[in-house]
């Protein structure tokens, strides 16, 4: 079965999903004492509020919802707003998803990157020229690659950090 994004959800009310979603927040609440858990369910297609309500509230949910966790759970309305009432929350690891299903690339992130390494074989200064040999060594700049600039606005895709990255070194050498 193919991945339920957050997107496919309106047409999926009333319905049972069984999904890994990233957990953007988690955040215990009570309102007229009763006790709830609340999260935000993210995709690459936008996020989703979801919804542990008293008769299900279980605070090992919120220890499963670090990063990447499954949901089980119906979508419906609330208020006039789509959420996932949740059932059952459990840890998924990072080795199990394809976090391009989580995050938008930027679409010319490798000449990004190779334009970064040009900048740093520039480099005159030996001492900065060792850290910019260890930064664009091939295992740190695999993961430098793959990082978000921000965590929802400022360049909050993967490959965020080298584009923010790369305007930063532009400006400098223009100054």
């Amino acid at each position: 079965m193919s991945k339920v994004f957050v997107s496919d959800l309106m047409k999926r009310l009333g319905e049972e999903i069984n999904e890994v979603f990233f957990i953007k927040t988690a955040a215990k609440n009570v309102r007229k004492d009763k006790k709830f858990i609340r999260f935000t369910l993210v995709d690459k297609t936008g996020e989703v509020l979801g919804i542990v309500w008293n008769d299900s509230y279980d605070e090992t949910f919120l220890k499963a919802a670090e990063n990447y966790a499954r949901i089980k759970g119906v979508v419906e309305m609330n208020d006039g707003k789509m959420q996932v009432n949740i059932y059952s929350v459990e840890s998924v690891s990072k080795k199990e998803i394809d976090e391009n299903d989580f995050y938008e690339k930027h679409p010319k992130l490798e000449e990004i990157v190779n334009r970064l390494l040009e900048y740093s074989l520039q480099m005159e200064n030996q001492q900065l020229q060792m850290i910019l040999d260890y930064v664009f060594s091939p295992k740190f700049l695999q993961v430098f690659a793959r990082t978000q600039g921000g965590v929802a606005i400022h360049h909050s895709y993967v490959g965020g950090l080298a584009v923010h990255t790369l305007g930063v070194v532009e400006l400098a050498l223009r100054h």
